[in-house]
């Protein structure tokens, strides 16, 4: 029956009989029990909940920021509904977190700076919320607007593109129009000013072409400008566009001035209409620069209630540690009392010290003490007192019991979270198809997948436990032969590959035995360890082995056809017959043709004592094909092989050529001639050509001047048309006469300012430019490489000059 008494009542019971001392002595003990108790109390009952309560709160609200970069990246509104919901969710668990602090006596102060934190989190998400939403409607405005605009802008160069065409095309066929000689003066005059017409609407179509491609351009870089000042530049230069467009609709005709006044209407809805482009950039930048500032906000916010959550945990210590205190200050203050007290009544008091303070009320303390200052500092696994009855000392042994255990859950809960963070952190590296090994500081193995072990060992047993150094691993895998740069080399290879591991750079590429390739990229951690990535890249490799082989194939392809080329120019060179010097006929002349092989050739000989022919044909392209046709044109003439034909007939050697070669037969290739046949005895030239351009005749007058006479028939290029007659003529050439024969790749050329070199032209040249020697040649040639801009013609220059002693 005594056991059921607790300490006060045993004290009590004690103490009556032997001395009023007894009873201070109960007393004190009695109060400092109760201050003990009501401290631990206070700790389990209030603390330790209300600490927990704020964990929790902490986590629904990192939660809640960490929702924040998805709600700001919704491209749908379905996926920014997803997003707030989960936040709404997390604020509804928050709000019954802080009635749940606010209904355990939490510190208002505490508890209004923590609601005024999260009123403002919540209010900032609900801004975000917002702006988000207006961001979704105003890029499906703007991709709406865009699409219009693209869809105008591809039927307008629709209209242009064949209307630029068909203009183009009229002016080079005036052009052909006015270099025809034949050509009358008031035709000449009507097609020259339809040309400089035609030129003018062909220039108005371009520039008007290019002034709305160009505002499309401007319009375009608007909707992706990341700055202010970049859509204001691009407004003002798109507005200076619109403005030249309307200058230009003032220069040009009806037709094209709608066409202008059209577009410049469009363009203007979208440059400065109501929803115009450059106001949506501007909304959409301010949006997207809300949004950042608003998650800048949140982060101070939640940096803020990381303080919070920090202040209150660390007054939860604080209460446990003063609580301690406390309890020891009591504690200490009861045993002096009853010391004192002891010490007035010695037998009673050495008799309530022996056998009930000292062997039951103390120790029990003084363990429960010792445990109590265990578990403050840190160590939760320390051994506590059996509570062992039901009194006060046994109260609080089950509070501290409680309290350590809540203690330990909270910490188990967080080494199951870590555990299982790292369970998900393996899976991922070990489902992983890139090989994945992560070194400490120490270069010793922390963690790798089984694909690591499989690229560096293949096909062996090895593996490798965690604490394994970097050194021991890739030895072995060089030892076992696996690496090929290692073969032969191993110590060496080790010392390269530790350099290399140290001191981390661009990616590197092994070679394994097998013809297996490894991509091997390396980077170091913030704590000094080592991660790294092993890829397979051996089909990569094998590929790129093939596509060499290839290119050297091709290369040497290329080769063997550039020698057969320049055999092939060599012999269309020896064909074409050396300079005249001696003799009534000098002829000199200068062949520069465009690619290796030519389109041109030509040719000269004595058909017998008293006639002599002379000839230049151009075929139509350039390279082989043109090539082998006139050197079979040439070998015709000079074997003389076309049949029933009278060679010193220049009609009857062009009908021939006509028939025997038409273009059908010559992959559509046709050909110009200027043919001529001289008779010694009466001085007279028989010529006819063929498209040619005509050949220049210079000879001198009675009042010591020169004149040009231009000697030309009008007849078509030989295969374009069949069973046509040819017509020829004749000139009676004067002594010392000069004969000019040349291709239109002595005149056809592009001047540096755009324009064509003219027949005209050349013609001038050759009438201010005495001829004199070969220097005459080299002097026209040296001219027209000064005018041009190309480096090379892009057709073959070839020119004769006969002079009839």
């Amino acid at each position: 029956m005594f056991k059921n008494f607790g300490v006060r009542g045993r004290l009590l019971l004690s103490f009556i009989g032997i001395s009023a001392f007894a009873v201070f002595t109960t007393g004190a003990a009695i109060h400092s029990f109760g201050v003990v108790q009501s401290l631990f109390d206070k700790v389990t009952d209030q603390r330790v909940p209300t600490a927990l309560a704020v964990q929790e709160l902490s986590s629904r609200v990192g939660r809640n920021l960490a929702e924040t970069p998805t709600l700001l990246s919704a491209s749908t509104e379905k996926e920014r509904l997803q997003s707030w919901e989960k936040i709404s969710t997390e604020f509804e668990a928050i709000d019954e977190l802080l009635l749940l602090l606010r209904s355990q006596g939490f510190a208002i102060d505490l508890l209004n700076s923590l609601q005024n934190n999260l009123g403002l989190l919540r209010s900032n998400l609900l801004t975000l919320f917002t702006l988000v939403g207006e961001r979704i409607t105003l890029t499906k405005h703007k991709e709406s607007l865009l699409d219009r605009m693209d869809k105008e802008q591809e039927e307008t160069l629709e209209v242009l593109g064949p209307w630029r065409t068909s203009v183009n095309y009229n002016v080079q066929r005036l052009r052909s129009t006015i270099k025809n000689d034949r050509l009358s003066s008031e035709d000449r005059s009507i097609a020259e000013k339809e040309l400089i017409e035609s030129q003018a609407l062909l220039n108005s179509l371009q520039q008007t072409y290019q002034s709305i491609t160009e505002i499309h351009h401007i319009i375009m870089r608007i909707t992706g400008a990341e700055k202010y000042e970049s859509i204001e530049l691009s407004k003002i230069r798109a507005q200076w566009s619109l403005e030249a467009l309307a200058t230009l609709s003032t220069v040009v005709g009806s037709q094209l001035r709608l066409l202008i006044l059209a577009e410049i209407q469009r363009f203007s809805l979208f440059i400065k209409g109501e929803d115009n482009m450059p106001s949506l950039r501007v909304h959409e930048i301010t949006l997207i620069n809300n949004g950042e500032k608003v998650k800048r906000q949140n982060i101070l916010l939640s940096q803020e209630l990381t303080e919070l959550v920090k202040l209150i945990v660390r007054d939860t210590q604080l209460d446990i540690s003063q609580a301690t205190i406390q309890a020891h200050a009591v504690q200490k203050k009861s045993s002096i009392i009853l010391i004192l007290i002891a010490s007035m009544s010695l037998v009673c008091s050495l008799l309530i010290v022996w056998l009930y303070v000292g062997r039951n009320l103390i120790a029990r303390l003084t363990a429960l003490s010792n445990s109590m200052r265990a578990i403050a500092g840190g160590d939760l696994r320390a051994s506590l007192p059996v509570p062992g009855s039901n009194d006060e000392i046994g109260g609080m042994t089950e509070a501290l019991v409680v309290f350590r255990d809540t203690a330990i859950e909270v910490e188990e809960n967080n080494l199951r979270d870590i555990e299982a963070a790292r369970r998900r952190l393996i899976d991922a590296i070990e489902n992983s198809s890139e090989g994945f090994v992560f070194f400490d500081h120490e270069d010793r193995l922390v963690i790798c997948n089984t694909r690591y072990h499989e690229l560096l060992h293949q096909n062996t047993d090895i593996t490798f436990e965690p604490g394994t150094t970097f050194e021991t691993i890739i030895r072995k895998a060089a030892e076992s032969g696996h690496i090929l740069d290692a073969e032969g080399r191993i110590d060496e290879w080790v010392a390269d590959r530790l350099v290399l591991h140290q001191n981390p750079g661009e990616p590197r590429i092994q070679q394994r035995s097998g013809g297996q390739w490894i991509l091997i990229t390396e980077r170091k951690t913030g704590d000094g360890g080592t991660v790294a990535i092993y890829s397979d890249i051996s089909d990569l490799k094998q590929r790129e082995e093939e596509l060499e082989d290839a290119l050297e194939e091709r290369k040497q392809a290329f080769f063997l056809l550039d020698q057969e080329l320049s055999e092939a120019a060599e012999y269309v060179k020896n064909i074409l017959p050396h300079p005249l010097q001696k003799g009534k006929i000098n002829i000199d002349w200068k062949f520069v043709p465009s690619t290796s092989l030519g389109g041109d050739a030509f040719g000269y000989y004595w058909l017998d004592e008293n006639h002599f022919v002379i000839y230049l044909i151009d075929v139509s392209g350039h390279g082989v094909g043109a090539a082998l046709l006139s050197v079979s044109v040439i070998n015709a003439l000079r074997s003389q092989s076309l049949t029933g034909t009278d060679f010193k007939d220049p009609a009857q050697v062009l009908a021939s050529l006509n028939k025997a070669f038409p273009c059908e037969e010559n992959n559509y290739m046709f050909f110009t001639i200027w043919y001529g046949v001289y008779n010694k005895s009466t001085r007279e030239l028989i010529y006819a050509s063929g498209g040619h351009p005509p050949a220049l005749f210079i000879e001198d007058t009675k009042e010591g001047d020169s004149r040009i006479l231009s000697l030309k028939t009008a007849n078509a290029a030989i295969g374009a048309v069949p069973d046509i007659n040819y017509k020829k003529d004749k000139h009676l050439v004067s002594e010392n006469g000069k004969l000019y024969i040349f291709s239109d790749g002595v005149y056809e050329v592009e001047r540096s300012d755009g324009s064509m070199w003219q027949l005209s032209e050349f013609v001038d040249f050759m009438r201010r430019t005495k001829p004199t020697d070969r220097a005459h040649l080299d002097t026209l040639y040296n001219y027209v490489q000064s005018i041009t801009i190309q480096e090379n013609f892009e057709d073959d220059f070839t020119l004769l000059a006969a002079t009839f002693k």
